[in-house]
């Protein structure tokens, strides 16, 4: 090893970080990802993003043991084999982000450490495939997959979930929680065009947002913790019952189907000042409980 490979290995073996571009990808086209492995092998951090390596060069990325944060964004060959490759090496794996990689589809995972999940702009993914119930997983953002499938089983395979956002999540037909998550904090449900029937029970529940769901018609919600709820942009909205003891902010806008009797409010600190909506006359007849 020349002098000049032996002063770059020592600067390299303790690096926290690896950063790739698709720059990297042209520099890198004669020696291979593979070459990176000895001298980025305790990295903690891996990001790759503009990437057209081939499928072969990506998996010498996914064998570091050390990784606690990865983000992968328009990995144009990163596949399933490549996730679960990646996630049975790095057993420290924390954070896990992946953008814009169309060849997933069902990716088995490995993540007794994950805390944070966040898919966005897969188009061809359907489910995640996690191997045993992780229980220290809090968010799951699951947005712009519209092969998005599998949200049950996502629920099961992570109980302790307290942040989900499923923004965009054309499979998403009936959102049901009850039995699960109950220890969801926030829930996010924007422009999932599909969804028609949504029932959240929850004990914890602190927040939820539901817009522009153009198919949903009805929505029921329980929680002794929820001070704030918001329902927008909602036209096909026929039924809405709350169940919500510490609510003191509700509001129902665009939601021109909803009758007064479709509307039921057993929230004894929700006021007429507090409850927004489109001021027809249908709703004055709403009673607070």
């Amino acid at each position: 090893m020349s002098s000049l490979n032996k002063s770059f290995h020592r600067s390299t073996m303790h690096s926290q970080s690896l950063i790739l571009t698709g720059d990297d990808d042209a520099r890198l086209a004669r020696c291979g990802y593979g070459q990176l492995v000895p001298y980025f092998h305790h990295s903690r951090t891996l990001r790759v993003s503009l990437s057209f390596a081939l499928p072969n060069e990506l998996l010498h990325l996914t064998r570091f043991r050390q990784l606690e944060d990865v983000s992968l964004v328009d990995v144009a060959s990163l596949g399933d084999r490549h996730l679960a490759s990646l996630t049975t090496h790095a057993e420290k794996l924390k954070r896990l982000h992946v953008d814009g990689c169309h060849e997933l589809v069902c990716p088995p995972l490995s993540l007794p450490a994950a805390t944070q999940l966040k898919f966005s702009n897969n188009l061809k993914l359907q489910s995640l495939a996690i191997e045993s119930p992780c229980t220290s997983l809090t968010k799951v953002h699951i947005t712009s997959c519209p092969s998005f499938v599998a949200f049950n089983t996502l629920m099961a395979a992570a109980p302790n979930v307290h942040t989900a956002d499923f923004t965009q999540s054309n499979g998403l037909v009936r959102f049901h929680c009850q039995l699960t998550w109950q220890h969801l904090r926030t829930l996010v449900l924007d422009r999932c065009a599909q969804l028609a029937y949504l029932e959240v029970q929850t004990p914890a529940l602190t927040s939820i947002r539901v817009h522009h769901c153009a198919r949903l018609h009805q929505a029921i919600l329980c929680s002794d913790k929820l001070r704030s709820a918001d329902f927008s942009l909602l036209p096909a909205l026929q039924t809405l019952y709350l169940d919500c003891p510490q609510l003191i902010r509700l509001n129902v806008t665009g939601s021109y189907a909803l009758q007064s009797t479709g509307v039921t409010l057993e929230c004894p600190l929700l006021t007429s000042n507090k409850f927004h909506r489109d001021g027809v006359p249908a709703f004055q007849a709403v009673v607070f409980r």
